[in-house]
């Protein structure tokens, strides 16, 4: 053994020898030549002189002007990344990392690049990647000042608007219009509000929005009573499953009649997560058609890329903390308060026999992984260390722990967190126990412990005529209001599906009392579908529920259903495509709580 280190160590030695003599720097050379406009698309590229490619990984970081480096792209082997600067002009810096995989040895190089103003007496609208959206630059303001824009068509009754932003007088202001039909005329306009004195818009122009050729989904309005709907939430985000194959369509936006109004232009399989306050969304990302979600990713609404990092990259983190690495990101990752991200990861353990039946098993579970601004690890749970796991899964099987891997028992299967306000803490849906469990997070400082568990054999009662109360098998479950103890869930019922096989999905609204254990089921909407597996719950501006069928046999369509509180239906669209999420938001810089 002590031959078999000391060669170890040797080899070490040499390699970092190989690496000091072999790659003595690391060059950093963007697309387009200092200075571009805002707006600009720039690839940076990072090559380090006599090393395999193969042998290292790249960290990118910006830093704009006045302001500290941020992570834009955590360490992977492409050695390009994609900047566009959106926001305003200025010196900003670039930074690359080479980093050497066997040693961790690292090159840093830095670069300056100068972005000017696309705008410097009148506003222009120009085009992006995307055909769907548009980016508006105003001039500096007369003096500090707040800006947004409206934007509207013909043929709509009301004006969309952009964020507002901060008008210092100095810099352009530069806003991202989304939202957009393909191929239509609109009208934009800005308002300005001055800090002491009286808003003002400013002179009206015009653009065209471009066409586009995307495999679009068949939608089918069902029903639509006006009066009773939601207008509110007037775009939907669509999550369908995968971007790539013949009968797959990318993450897009529509109308409530199913007229598109974006999407996000991803060759790689895509999952929806959710929306940030800022405005952004939360993607998992595969780097290949067998859709193991490799690559967390955060992009603004033109499809920018904000901020990136590997579930790699994460265990490689975890280890480093005394805590167990995951295999690839799972269903779901969140922003928090103070720029934090939660995001799932599955993990397995080899379990001995009588544990989960007899003989020994390797066992799935799932990990929360809580990242900083910067998408590194500072906090997490894992599945293991607080669950019981002799309770076996009430009814999934065995299938491959990753694509082409070792059987594994599907334990946990959790699929979504919601952040808690109220206390700091978090709740968890674990599809296969049919479970929703409250953990111990407390914005950072809590033990992960579980604190209660809502379901069949939970830790509440249910008052309720139903005979089978219970949601199973469910997605999405979160608080609706801060609060006042109400709770929904999209109840897939799969295991109540088993004792009635024409048992329908079922969208759920409860009151917990958490301190009694006690739980009312105050809606119960049966949705008309049974949806054997994926959806979402959601509580809508105007009081009505949204709830997502995502998989509805036999034909793997999705259905999308407002009710009333009542439970009466009001909408309904379905897809021809199965859907993960659907998230009904009031335009496409909708908020968290809107999802």
């Amino acid at each position: 053994m002590a031959d078999i280190k000391r060669l170890s160590l040797r080899i070490a030695a040499l390699w970092s020898i190989a690496f000091t003599c072999a790659a003595s720097s690391v060059t950093l050379t963007p697309s387009s030549p200092s200075p571009q406009p805002v707006g600009t698309p720039i690839v940076w590229t990072g090559t380090v002189d006599s090393l395999e490619a193969g042998l290292i990984d790249y960290q990118f970081s910006v830093a704009p002007p006045g302001a500290a480096y941020k992570i834009a792209r955590d360490f992977a082997k492409s050695n390009s990344f994609v900047w566009t600067p959106a926001e305003s002009e200025g010196n900003y810096k670039i930074r690359v990392i080479a980093r050497y995989i066997w040693n961790r040895q690292e090159l840093t190089v830095e670069a300056e690049y100068s972005i000017t103003p696309r705008s410097i007496a009148v506003p222009v609208v120009g085009s992006t990647n995307n055909p769907l959206v548009m980016l508006y630059s105003a001039p500096p303001c007369s003096g500090p000042s707040v800006m947004r824009v409206r934007f509207w068509s013909a043929a709509e009754s009301s004006a969309h608007w952009t964020p507002a932003k901060v008008c210092d007088g100095l810099a352009s202001v530069n806003f991202y219009v989304a939202g957009l039909h393909p191929e239509t005329t609109y009208s934009i306009q800005p308002l300005i509000e001055p800090q002491n004195g009286t808003a003002s818009f400013g002179v009206p122009s015009t653009f065209k929005t471009g066409s586009v050729s995307i495999r679009l989904p068949k939608f089918t309005l069902k029903s639509n009573q006006q009066g009773s709907l939601s207008v509110g939430n007037e775009t939907i985000l669509w999550g369908f499953l995968g971007s790539s194959g013949a009968n797959a369509a990318p993450l897009l936006a529509t109308d409530l009649s199913g007229g598109l109004v974006w999407y996000y232009n991803e060759t790689q399989p895509v999952l929806l997560c959710r929306t940030t306050p800022a405005g952004s969304l939360l993607l998992l990302v595969a780097m290949d058609s067998s859709a193991a979600f490799t690559i967390l990713r955060e992009i603004d609404v033109a499809g920018n890329t904000l901020r990136e990092t590997t579930s790699t990259r994460l265990s490689e983190q975890l280890v480093a903390r005394g805590e167990q690495p995951i295999y690839y990101f799972s269903h779901e990752a969140i922003r928090l308060p103070g720029d934090f991200t939660a995001v799932l990861g599955t993990i397995a353990r080899q379990e001995p026999g009588g544990v989960q039946g007899p003989g020994s098993k390797l066992v799935e579970g799932d990990a929360i992984v809580v990242l900083d601004a910067n998408f590194q690890v500072v906090w997490s749970w894992n599945a293991f260390a607080h669950l019981d796991v002799a309770r076996a899964a009430v009814d999934e099987d065995a299938g491959p722990l990753y694509p082409n891997g070792p059987l594994a028992n599907d334990w946990t299967h959790a699929n979504s967190i919601e952040y808690l306000p109220s206390d700091g803490n978090l709740l968890l849906s674990m599809r296969s126990q049919d479970w929703v469990v409250k953990l111990d997070y407390r914005d950072g400082k809590g033990s992960g412990g579980v604190l209660w568990r809502l379901g069949k054999d939970g830790d509440f009662s249910i008052a309720s005529s139903d005979p089978w109360p219970w949601f199973s098998h469910q997605h999405d479950a979160n608080s609706e209001l801060v609060g006042n103890g109400l709770f929904s869930v999209f109840d897939n019922g799969n295991t109540r599906r088993a004792l009635n096989p024409n048992a329908h999905s079922r969208g759920q609204v409860l009151q917990l009392d958490e301190v009694g254990r006690k739980a009312a089921l105050l809606l119960n909407a049966d949705l008309g579908v049974y949806s054997q597996a994926l959806g979402t719950a959601q509580h809508l501006i105007n009081g009505n529920h949204s709830f997502l069928a995502g998989l509805v046999t036999p034909d793997d369509r999705s259905e999308l259903v407002e009710v009333d509180p009542k439970g009466d239906e009001v909408y309904r669209i379905s897809a021809d495509l199965p859907c993960y999420r659907a998230i009904r938001l009031p335009d496409m810089y909708g908020l968290l709580k809107q999802k």
